[in-house]
């Protein structure tokens, strides 16, 4: 497996605690078995450019912290994003730390929704 990280750097091999310690502050990371097969997240903030926004009673608030999540298993036809909110640095840890022991409870973990790409 490698785990790509956002600032361009690719760890062959990663370990529990190279994941632990490079998945959080990074813009997006991607845990790939091979290029079609793979978990990815990115931090919201830095996907929409600022961060999250949360509508509470008429005022807008912005939400840090919060993550995209999504797998691919093979192509493009089987690309799925996590649709359950919030999704946090805990939870993304918990199933890239399992997509890496080959741990399939991960999927059980989110509420998928099949992507169109």
């Amino acid at each position: 497996m490698d785990l790509q990280l956002g600032s361009g750097r690719v760890i062959r091999r990663p370990t529990k605690e190279e994941i632990l310690c490079h998945v959080e502050g990074e813009e997006f990371t991607i845990l790939s078995i091979d290029p079609d097969s793979y978990i990815q997240c990115s931090q919201l903030n830095y996907l929409y450019g600022s961060p999250m926004l949360v509508h509470r009673r008429g005022a807008i608030h912005y939400e840090k912290g919060h993550y995209d999540l999504e797998y691919q298993d093979g192509s493009l036809d089987t690309h799925f994003q996590a649709v359950d909110r919030p999704i946090t640095m805990d939870r993304v840890q918990s199933a890239f730390l399992k997509y890496l022991r080959g741990d399939q409870t991960w999927r059980s973990d989110f509420c998928w929704q099949k992507m169109d790409l």
